[in-house]
């Protein structure tokens, strides 16, 4: 959950920066939230760099991964929905849509799925906690009543901007996203 409001964070700051509109303080948690939705959804491309720590000092695990991440949207008719390129240290995943390249830049070899199903690209893990996976959610999120939605405020930098935060209370009922 941490890293999802880091993420979220993240990603009204993005918001921010493409209006002059900021988030207003009196909306409620869900306008927010759709606001939020509504630009991501209406991102053609986006490019950015992604950073994962695992750090799990009870096993002494400790393990650092960078992304270059691109993800063009013009094309929705794809198993995804989206067309990306992403660039790691030891290798580079290209998907254009109908074809998924897996280049390991060590090992100079490349593995060519020339038609790749949904369950390629389950196991991605730059896929994990990115603007893809909010982009997917937030509808999820909106509706769902047992998920607790504030808004607040923050400066950062000297810019306001707003503060949404997410608990998820489990019931019997609760759906699985």
């Amino acid at each position: 959950m941490k890293y999802f409001l880091v993420l979220l964070l993240c990603i009204i700051k993005i918001s921010s920066a493409y209006s002059q509109n900021k988030l207003p303080m009196q909306s409620s948690a869900n306008s927010a939230l759709s606001e939020v939705y509504n630009k991501l959804d209406g991102l053609k491309a986006v490019s950015y760099d992604l950073t994962r720590e695992l750090n799990y000092s009870t096993e002494n695990y400790h393990n650092i991964s960078k992304w270059i991440c691109y993800y063009d949207f013009e094309t929705t008719d794809t198993v995804t929905g989206f067309r990306y390129q992403i660039d790691d240290i030891a290798s580079k995943e290209i998907f254009n849509g109908t074809e998924k390249f897996d280049l390991n830049k060590k090992d100079r070899i490349i593995q060519i799925n020339d038609n790749p199903k949904r369950e390629s690209f389950k196991a991605l893990s730059f896929l994990y906690n990115s603007i893809i996976t909010l982009r997917n959610i937030l509808p999820l999120i909106i509706a769902d009543s047992n998920v607790m939605k504030t808004v607040g405020d923050t400066t950062l930098n000297n810019h306001l901007y707003s503060v949404l935060t997410l608990k998820y209370r489990k019931t019997k009922n609760s759906k699985s996203w």
